[in-house]
């Protein structure tokens, strides 16, 4: 039994016991706090979920809610997919139960402990773990709640305890709850992002590959380093078990002899480091792949990873602004959305307003988006990757009004120099170094090439870039509807044109309808957006790049 103050402190907790690999997890979340009950339900929530996310597959969770606010509890039970587009968490898979209305906690206990239908299978399943979030622990002994806490322990069920009430004395509480052991606190930022996870009990032994807990942003020449988690699952392993990544074309390929035995269910750490080749001429790949091979050569395990996009980062310390444009309706939004999840982990994020409709705006005025800025606002947890993003990175996104047959009006160079503000459609007469565009990317849609009307405004816009000295980059969203013989057709119209260099025209798959599910192609797809953004940018305008840097260094 564990009781802890520390929100950050749960997941330190729960990962130290997911090692166990329990058969089923509750998740019980009192929501009787009169103030401020929102924000404590969703820093709940988001602890959930990122224990959700760290958990190995195979573990059966559910979630119960209770408390003394009942349209919390039936909002929370009817309306998950609410939940989940305000909050930012999935909850949708997750069974949810709502339990009266009083927070008695010996009550919800019970009711978790009822609740348990997958209890321990065999000696290397661990037991059930019941985590209850609560701000109406009592700091004193209460005969029900010990009597229920023994009732656990007899059917070996493990419970961890989480009080959000920063009146109580933890160590009181641990008491109340059967001397239950007290945790020391830990920070946020030392927890690991998990980017493979397989646990299957036919295996030798179970696999993870983690980041390292206190990476920050890095560049493409940096190496990536990251660790990988054997624990042997049916008894001792002998030495000489070897893992292999393989040759990426961007990565060197890495091999690493475990010259020592393994034990039975004890976890061994193998750090592993990426190096770039000496000739990689391409972007890194979305996955990389890896084989675990046994003394005889016998390959046991393989299996992918993706280092996750935000992870270079650095790329875009140096100060560049991008407006995206096009004509309305070809995506521009939902590209810019696309663009920041570049920088972010867990689910994806939707800030920008889309609109599907092509008689309508999603925009209607000049925005400046410093990427570092919604970052802040949407990552789940400030790991010491979103710390370093938060306060580093100078990506801005410039979006405007989407073009029309009949509202052509705003000009590039006008755009190029910094003659618009935030939130306004007037022209300026004086420049703004702050406000001025170092790289255009213009969004058309892949059937836009199909129709002359709309055809004949890419290229009139496409061809006002040329005229400044502005190297286009085109990202045509692709749409599955085409046949082959249309998509050929569509790339020869676009090669034809001859105004777009190859290397700056892109394909692009947007997310789209709210989906929070993380596309780990289009993240890298993205990602090669904005390097080609990047390297278009360092070739363009000198002084106009030189005054933004001359700004940013006076921040």
């Amino acid at each position: 039994m564990t009781a802890t103050q520390d929100m950050s402190n749960v997941v330190q907790c729960f990962t130290s016991i997911m090692n166990k690999l329990p058969s089923q997890v509750i998740l019980a979340i009192d929501t009787s706090t009169t103030e401020t009950t929102d924000a404590i339900l969703l820093e709940h929530l988001r602890a959930c979920h990122l224990i959700v996310d760290m958990a190995p597959s195979g573990v059966y969770f559910s979630i119960v809610v209770f408390g003394t606010t009942p349209f919390v509890v039936t909002d929370f039970k009817n309306d998950k997919v609410q939940i989940k587009q305000e909050l930012g968490v999935d909850i949708t898979k997750l069974k949810t139960f709502a339990v009266g209305t009083e927070p008695v906690i010996s009550n919800v206990l019970t009711f978790c402990r009822n609740s348990i239908i997958k209890p321990k299978l065999s000696p290397q399943q661990g037991s059930p773990i019941v985590v209850l979030f609560s701000s109406a622990l009592p700091p004193v002994t209460d005969t029900a709640i010990l009597n229920t806490v023994a009732s656990l322990r007899d059917q070996h069920i493990s419970l961890m305890a989480v009080s959000n009430n920063p009146a109580i004395d933890i160590q009181s509480l641990s008491g109340a709850l059967g001397n239950t052991k007290t945790l020391s606190r830990a920070e946020i930022p030392d927890i690991p992002r998990i980017l493979f996870t397989e646990y299957n009990e036919e295996r030798e032994f179970a696999v993870g590959v983690c980041l390292d807990p206190t990476a920050v942003a890095q560049t493409l020449n940096d190496a990536v380093l990251v660790n990988f988690l054997l624990m042997p699952l049916k008894s001792d392993l002998p030495a000489n078990y070897r893992i292999e990544v393989q040759n990426s074309r961007f990565y060197q390929p890495w091999t690493q002899v475990l010259s020592q035995p393994m034990k039975h269910h004890q976890k061994v750490v193998i750090p592993c480091t990426l190096a770039k080749s000496f000739d990689a001429t391409l972007n890194p790949p979305p996955r990389i792949f890896f084989n675990i091979l046994d003394p005889s050569g016998r390959v046991v395990t393989s299996g992918y990873f993706s280092i996750p996009t935000a992870l270079f980062a650095g790329e875009f310390y140096e100060p560049f602004s991008v407006v995206v444009d096009g004509v309305v309706g070809s995506g521009k939004s939902s590209l810019n959305n696309g663009l920041l999840n570049v920088f972010t982990c867990g689910n994806v994020s939707y800030p920008f307003f889309t609109s599907k409709s092509t008689d309508s705006h999603g925009t209607e005025f000049f925005h400046f988006y410093p990427i570092c800025v919604y970052v802040n606002k949407y990552a789940i947890f400030k790991t010491a990757l979103a710390i370093d993003i938060i306060k580093k990175l100078k990506l801005v996104l410039i979006d405007k009004k989407g073009i029309t047959a009949t509202d052509n009006r705003v000009g590039y160079l006008d755009i190029f120099e910094g003659r618009y503000r935030p939130n306004d459609i007037k022209r300026y007469s004086e420049q703004d170094a702050r406000y001025s565009a170092q790289v255009c990317i213009y969004v058309a849609t892949a059937r836009s090439f199909l129709d002359a009307s709309v055809l004949g405004i890419i290229q009139s816009k496409l061809r006002e870039l040329v005229s400044i000295k502005a190297q286009p980059i085109l990202a045509v969203t692709t749409c599955d509807t085409l046949t082959a013989a249309e998509v050929e057709r569509i790339k020869a119209i676009i090669l034809s044109m001859g105004i777009v260099s190859e290397h700056n025209i892109m394909y692009m798959s947007n997310y789209i309808d709210e989906n929070p599910e993380r596309d780990i192609d289009r993240d890298y797809n993205n990602l090669a957006l904005l390097l080609r953004a990047k390297s278009v940018a360092k070739n363009g305008n000198s002084s106009v790049e030189d005054d933004a840097n001359d700004y940013f260094a006076n921040l």
